[in-house]
């Protein structure tokens, strides 16, 4: 449930390529031009990085070139000090030719629920406190709207037969 990828693909191509095959990135920033390379090296995240972490963090190897001329293959247990060092350095540590993105199983369906608040401070607590809840989203957001406003979304995944995402 792998896909290697070239940089300047979008978000849009990926889960376009991806889809057909019942699989999906577990984070899709929501711009659906941001490159791979540039969620990688910007550090993207989104709603389901709750549950995954940042873009970089379904990552299991990238190929950069160095500045020398060489072409390093980096993954946790490879050349770790460039693979944990590439995500958010802009490109200043080389340019990235290729990466692996872990994938996993689509769903059809996400089930919203909506906290409203009047206090942005008890959303806070409400967000801090989902974090150690044995049943924790799959999707987390939140906006405060005004002193006295605040909503918190979360998101479920939708279990399909075939899908075994935890």
């Amino acid at each position: 449930k792998t896909i290697v990828v070239e940089p300047r693909m979008t978000m849009e191509e990926l889960v376009a390529a991806t889809l057909p095959y019942g699989l999906v990135p577990p984070i899709v920033p929501e711009f659906k031009g941001i490159t791979v390379g540039g969620a990688i090296s910007g550090g993207a995240t989104e709603s389901s990085g709750f549950r995954y972490g940042a873009f970089h963090d379904t990552c299991l190897e990238y190929e950069i070139l160095c500045g020398n001329g060489e072409v390093i293959h980096a993954s946790p247990t490879e050349n770790a000090h460039s693979f944990y060092g590439f995500p958010g350095s802009y490109g200043s540590l080389g340019p990235l030719l290729s990466c692996t993105i872990q994938l996993i199983p689509a769903c059809s369906e996400v089930r919203l629920t909506y906290h409203t608040f009047h206090d942005p401070i008890q959303a806070v607590r409400y967000v801090r406190n989902r974090v150690h809840a044995s049943d924790f989203p799959d999707f987390l957001d939140g906006m405060i709207f005004s002193k006295d406003l605040a909503v918190i979304i979360e998101g479920k995944r939708v279990s399909d037969e075939n899908d075994t995402t935890p």
